[in-house]
């Protein structure tokens, strides 16, 4: 198994969250590659999805991706956040 460094992506939320929403022309096209990551790979987990926060987060990532909505940058970063959360828990070994 392919263990992936979720180490960016967080980083990435926590500078957002922490700067409430003004950061750099950067931060979108970030959050949307690390979104563009995570989806799928949330969607393929049995029963993630059976979480609402989870299922909430996929919907609207995926509607953001596809351009059917336009996701503010602190929801986006609360999202992606969410689905880290799923791939790799806080607490965990690979997270501190």
């Amino acid at each position: 198994m392919i263990r992936l460094d979720w180490s960016v992506p967080r980083e990435t939320v926590a500078k957002v969250l922490a700067a409430g929403g003004s950061l750099d022309y950067r931060s979108r096209p970030r959050l949307r590659t690390h979104a563009a990551v995570l989806v799928p790979i949330v969607g393929q987990r049995p029963g993630a999805c059976d979480d609402e926060p989870v299922a909430l987060a996929v919907k609207h990532l995926t509607e953001a991706l596809c351009g059917r909505t336009d996701m503010g940058l602190v929801a986006m970063a609360e999202a992606v956040e969410v689905l880290l959360d799923v791939v790799e828990p806080r607490g965990s070994l690979d997270h501190p």
